[in-house]
């Protein structure tokens, strides 16, 4: 009862926004995959069976309202400005970007004002390094500040709450630069002008694929790849043999250095469990670092050939559990001896 009264609750208090955001491209999403956004502004439908879980963005909303409080009780009165109910979303005027900041804080020296931004962090995850994201996003909403108010922000601090343990607070400095901004508004001129999926580069699948996992458009994005693929054989031209010739020579060379940074760095790991085990301890705790070596037991899985083995003995048919992933592609890249 108290489940589904939450999820009611929810689904009937949706944050609502005063101007259409699918005009535009929100500091908070410029960061993103590229491709999603470009799905998500062009009305693209969601995969089937996909799920918009709302809990992190609750918890996000919930904790600003505490956080937004406590900064406005510290400074000074009228000192805290676009926070809380005065927070205000900013247009661009040179590209589709828009940004609603957390807060700007006006310092009584006279020294630049500062942007703050306020995240709440899983605490599964390492936030001793800004998100790029987020660093793209401060840069978008002190680039708007600047040229739509007469403000001029040169730094934005990005707070990290723990939303275990809300005293656990990290917070990063970013520096603005023109440059960067000027950047972020040619991409979003970019996804917003492209025609067609295809044409925007599939970013989270670049990356590693880990943004995938959480992506409404995952078989859409999957489908177009996999139809991205000729049909035909047919040999390169001359031009063409010349650059994927260096594209693949470029690839070599880089494959390389990580495989030499990746067995440097194994070799490092284990030269910091070398000190920890003639020291007798398996922690350390250093000015800035903290260092916990652990035994792991060994993970379950299960024997795939005797388990269809056992269920056809027993008359079950497993092919009625299978399922098929999205269609998708693949570049096998072999090198070959002279």
């Amino acid at each position: 009862m108290i489940k589904q009264a939450l999820h009611t609750f929810v689904a009937e208090n949706q944050k609502q926004f005063k101007h259409d955001r699918q005009l535009s491209i929100g500091a908070s999403e410029i960061g993103q995959c590229a491709r999603r956004t470009w799905f998500s502004k062009k009305g693209q439908a969601i995969d089937p069976g996909y799920v918009d879980r709302w809990g992190a963005a609750k918890r996000g909303q919930l904790i600003e309202v505490f956080w937004e409080q406590a900064i406005r009780a510290y400074l000074p009165k009228g000192t805290l400005h676009y926070a809380g109910r005065y927070q205000r979303t900013f247009f661009d005027t040179a590209s589709p970007l828009s940004a609603t900041p957390d807060g700007l804080i006006e310092r009584e020296n006279g020294a630049p004002p500062i942007v703050i931004e306020c995240k709440t962090a899983d605490p599964r995850k390492k936030v001793d390094r800004l998100d790029a994201n987020h660093e793209a996003q401060v840069h978008v909403q002190m680039g708007l500040i600047r040229h739509t108010t007469k403000y001029a922000p040169e730094t934005a601090i990005v707070c990290y709450v723990d939303a275990s343990f809300l005293d656990e607070i990290t917070e990063h400095e970013v520096r603005f630069d023109q440059g960067v901004f000027d950047a972020l508004r040619a991409r979003a001129v970019a996804i917003m002008t492209a025609n067609a999926a295809d044409e925007i580069r599939p970013e989270g699948v670049i990356a590693g694929g880990a943004e995938c996992e959480y992506c409404p458009y995952r078989a859409s994005c999957s489908a177009i790849r996999a139809s991205a693929v000729p049909a035909n054989d047919d040999p390169l031209g001359p031009e063409a043999a010349r650059q994927l010739g260096q594209l693949l020579q470029d690839r070599a060379v880089l494959k390389q250095r990580i495989e030499d940074t990746e067995a440097l760095r194994l070799s490092i790991e284990q030269s910091i469990k070398d000190r920890l085990r003639e020291a007798g301890t398996r922690r350390a705790d250093l000015p800035g670092w903290r260092v916990i070596w652990s035994a792991l037991k060994g993970r379950p899985s299960y024997d795939m050939p005797a388990l269809r083995e056992a269920a056809l003995k027993l008359g079950l048919d497993l092919g009625q559990y299978e399922t098929v992933g999205n269609p998708s592609d693949r570049l096998d890249i072999k090198r070959l001896q002279p």
